[in-house]
């Protein structure tokens, strides 16, 4: 009978994750992103300022739920170019 080994484990000094293998590293976010910006938030985005076609607005919702075909919210080119900096591309983590 074969038994399977496990690798050895150390500590991973992160509260919530107790243990992890040996020739694992670890590493914040905040380390290992090149451009990590937030936002945009509050005044740059309202309501009123969206319209019927245009530049799509993803937010929390479509992220928590990993769908991003949900949500109506849009803005205008010239609305977009004052936010260009926020535009999602392809590999982003969100």
């Amino acid at each position: 009978m074969k038994y399977k080994t496990y690798p050895k484990m150390k500590d991973s000094h992160v509260v919530w994750f107790d243990k992890i293998p040996e020739h694992w590293e670890t590493n914040t976010l905040k380390n290992i992103s090149l451009d990590m910006i937030g936002g945009p938030f509050g005044s740059h985005l309202k309501k009123e300022g969206y319209v019927e076609k245009g530049y799509k607005i993803y937010g929390q919702e479509q992220v928590i739920v990993d769908d991003f075909n949900i949500g109506d919210y849009y803005i205008s080119e010239e609305k977009f170019h004052t936010l260009k900096k926020f535009e999602i591309k392809p590999d982003d983590l969100l």
